[in-house]
């Protein structure tokens, strides 16, 4: 403590929940605000691992014990910030968004994917990740067998292992081994150089509407496709989060309907370029927001 005795102001990233009580306690001791910084909600996913058991209530109280006592709550999507305001309306609130960062591709690896068109995909499964995976591999199979042309499906998984399974199984099941291929995980190198040269980046969410969670999640990889030249095609409704974020950007579009994946897909990528307002999610303007509200909250 005699150490930290000269700053000004703390931030605690969730998860884990234990940098949150750190804050709290250093903010005590200290007798200088906090900043509660959501990368993620505490308290309001229904899915959970396998055989687990969701104790929302002992989460909204952890949530709550913690967050009433913040100077201010940084989300990371609006989404995210429309359900925290309701529980703590007299909170002063600022989205920043997590962001993109300008680092430039590495030397390309040699066990980059090696075919001519491609959708790509690269992250961990989750079960509602597969629902929306079934529904992509489903539309190229209508559009591998009603062309000459063909679309392949590279997924790297990170895992786990189960839904690996239960992946390529659905994909057997479809009769696309030949052209959905789940693929070991690789460094990140490799993963942005196939990013890079895919024709199509996928975005893997849940087909849920009524989800409100999922609905209001941004996961980090789509800022980093957003400065990828190939457009994104997010598997999550048009009124979530992420498809916001992709409109603004004229950067590609979220769908559930097979039509438009199928068109988006065949016909319609090539209007999705990107615009300006890309410039807007890197993280060195995050960051700067992120500093102006601090400024703000002292100046008080």
């Amino acid at each position: 403590l005699e150490k930290l005795k000269d700053i000004d102001i703390i931030i605690g990233t969730f998860p884990p929940m234990a940098n949150l009580s750190v804050a709290l306690y250093l903010s005590r001791k200290l007798k200088i605000p906090f900043i509660a910084d959501i990368r993620d909600l505490i308290s309001d996913y229904s899915e959970s691992p396998a055989g687990y058991r969701r104790a929302f209530l002992i989460d909204k109280i952890m949530e709550r014990n913690v967050l009433q006592k913040a100077a201010a709550i940084v989300p990371v999507t609006p989404g995210f910030k429309a359900i925290l305001k309701k529980r703590y309306p007299s909170k002063k609130f600022k989205v920043i968004y997590n962001g993109w960062d300008g680092k430039k591709l590495l030397q390309q690896d040699a066990r980059q994917v090696e075919t001519e068109k491609y959708l790509y995909y690269a992250g961990t499964l989750y079960p509602h990740r597969l629902e929306s995976l079934k529904l992509l591999v489903r539309c190229l199979k209508k559009i591998n067998s009603g062309s000459s042309e063909k679309i392949k499906f590279v997924i790297r998984s990170n895992g786990p292992l189960d839904l690996n399974a239960k992946a390529k199984n659905m994909i057997k099941q479809e009769g696309m081994q030949e052209y959905a291929l789940v693929l070991e995980a690789v460094n990140e190198d490799i993963v942005r150089s196939e990013q890079e040269k895919a024709y199509i980046n996928v975005v893997l969410s849940s087909i849920d509407s009524g989800d409100q969670a999922l609905m209001t999640t941004i996961p980090g990889k789509v800022y980093e496709l957003l400065k990828e030249e190939p457009p994104v095609l997010a598997i999550v409704p048009e009124y979530s989060d992420v498809s916001k974020v992709l409109h603004y950007t004229n950067k590609g579009i979220a769908s559930v309907n097979e039509t438009e994946i199928t068109e988006f897909i065949l016909k319609k990528k090539e209007s999705y370029t990107g615009n300006q307002k890309i410039n807007f999610f890197s993280r060195r303007m995050q960051a700067k927001r992120l500093c102006e509200f601090m400024d703000q909250l002292l100046a008080r």
